[in-house]
């Protein structure tokens, strides 16, 4: 949506935060609007713009590899013949550490942005990454895993606090969607051959290091890149602006350029990270941030981190070998990807509570299914005529989650909250996110130890189901309604 204001121009585009493998819109960019010539024009001034694109797009890659790393991994540290043996107490510990760095990697880039901007962000999260790699390279002991996966969490989160930021700030309004679709398209890559990688590649000294070049050509390409003109700008330093719009946008006017940035950077003076955190008094921003926790929680109760942490494990405890378990976690990923592109329209035509509540019974139904099927198990039951069971409980867990539980926590925050604090909102979206993940990923293990198998699965059905009443209750709906007419149904 624009909004014109003299010569600024506001656009909003869309910012992605993460639980796992899904992908979650939260963000605000302003931008000029750099381009007023011809088509030829606007051609030949975006090729260092797609470069950037496609910095970022390796970003989302290495995250994507990050998330992916997990399931099959998990099941080599439980066999007896792995390198480094761990407890099924250790192993749920390496999946809480991503949590525990989630929490934290979401208030220090949230934070860090407003102070060194979105390129130098970008590049200290491809050398943590980096950083990453190398410990799972030289682990010798689950210490060296537990650091590995928190820098992990902690990247995660900062990649989707700031990429968005960084692109929106440095590319054409005409080509912002779309680069910002391409940039979080490697995340879905990402996963797919983190896991199809760790699959087949068992040694982590031999996959990990292929990772670790991928960050290293990263690094170089961002300590080329310049800071966005908007950072320079905001931070008075006009000479590194000039210098970085005709960077980005070769063969502009530098000099008019410049004016409607110059413009936005003095219109928001004030729009300082004290000034976001005193709109915390406002009862509705209270409100919607607390809306917005619980929100992007929901998914986390419902069980989504640990099917795909845990997928292979349940199948080999399941005694489900109609489908190897290693490529079955591949086919799975692959159908989850094609649920989420073919769900996309739902949100827009039925409603973001339709949607949420729909993905809420649906995914209970999976994890109903999935615990019938152990506990059938425990009953002497045949497994040979259950094996069907848990390949079509996550499968259909996965398509239903596709639908609500992945896009609308996302697009509410997009549409919640005034421009000012939508990153600060986001910064809470990650909370929210890490919060309920650690939590979720750190029981399951010991419930399944207390309980068993089937009772963890039949719990996440029943917390999946808590959606419902937040969906009708606390949640407004949003669909096709005005930024003032949704500030009216919170204030009700």
């Amino acid at each position: 949506m624009h909004r014109r204001r003299g010569q600024v121009v506001k656009v909003q585009t869309a910012t992605f935060v993460s639980s796992h493998s899904n992908f979650q819109l939260n963000g605000l960019v302003m931008g000029p609007e750099v381009l007023k010539k011809s088509k030829q024009a606007s051609d030949i001034k975006s090729h260092v713009q797609w470069i950037a694109t496609f910095g970022v797009f390796l970003l989302m890659f290495e995250v994507g590899i990050n998330i992916g790393w997990a399931s099959p991994n998990l099941a080599r540290f439980a066999s007896e013949d792995s390198p480094i043996q761990m407890t099924t107490d250790e192993i749920s510990w390496v999946l809480a550490c991503t949590g525990i760095g989630g929490f934290f990697g979401s208030i220090l880039f949230s934070i860090g942005l407003e102070f060194f901007g979105g390129r130098k962000i970008v590049l200290v999260i491809f050398i943590a990454i980096s950083l990453s790699w190398i410990f799972l390279i030289v682990a010798n002991s689950v210490v060296w895993i537990y650091i590995a996966r928190i820098l992990g969490g902690i990247t995660c989160a900062g990649s989707y606090a700031s990429f968005s930021i960084y692109l929106g700030e440095v590319v054409q309004p005409g080509i912002r969607g779309t680069v910002v679709a391409v940039a979080t398209g490697g995340n879905a890559l990402g996963i797919l051959v983190g896991i199809v990688t760790e699959t087949y590649i068992t040694a982590m000294k031999v996959s990990c290091p292929i990772y670790l070049v991928f960050c290293v050509i990263s690094i170089l390409l961002f300590i080329w890149l310049k800071d966005s003109p908007y950072y320079c700008a905001k931070k008075g330093d006009f000479k590194s602006a000039r210098k970085s719009i005709a960077f980005y946008f070769p063969g502009c006017d530098v000099e008019e350029e410049l004016k409607p940035i110059q413009a936005f950077v003095e219109a928001n003076a004030n729009n300082t990270l004290k000034g976001k955190l005193k709109q915390l008094k406002e009862p509705v921003v209270r409100k919607s941030l607390l809306i917005i926790f619980i929100i992007f929680g929901l998914p986390h109760v419902s069980g989504q981190v640990n099917i795909m942490s845990y997928m292979e494990i349940i199948l080999k405890n399941g005694k489900s070998d109609l489908i190897k378990p290693q490529e079955f976690v591949i086919y799975a990923n692959i159908i989850s990807i094609i649920a989420t592109l073919a769900s996309i329209r739902f949100s827009d035509k039925f409603g973001r509570k339709a949607a949420l509540i729909f993905s809420s019974i649906g995914c209970a139904i999976g994890m109903v299914c999935l615990g019938i099927h152990f506990f059938l198990l425990t009953e002497n039951v045949d497994a040979q005529s259950l094996q069907w069971l848990p390949i079509f409980s996550i499968v259909f867990y996965l398509i239903t989650y596709a639908v609500g539980y992945s896009p609308v926590p996302s697009t509410v925050l997009s549409e919640l909250f005034p421009e000012s604090i939508k990153s600060l909102a986001a910064c809470f979206a990650a909370l929210g996110a890490s919060f309920f993940g650690t939590i979720v990923t750190k029981s399951f293990q010991p419930v399944v130890d207390t309980f068993g198998d089937a009772y963890i699965f039949w719990l996440h059905a029943a917390l999946s189901l808590v959606t419902i009443p937040c969906a009708l209750l606390l949640l407004p709906e949003t669909k096709g309604k005005t930024f003032q007419q949704i500030q009216d149904d919170l204030m009700k």
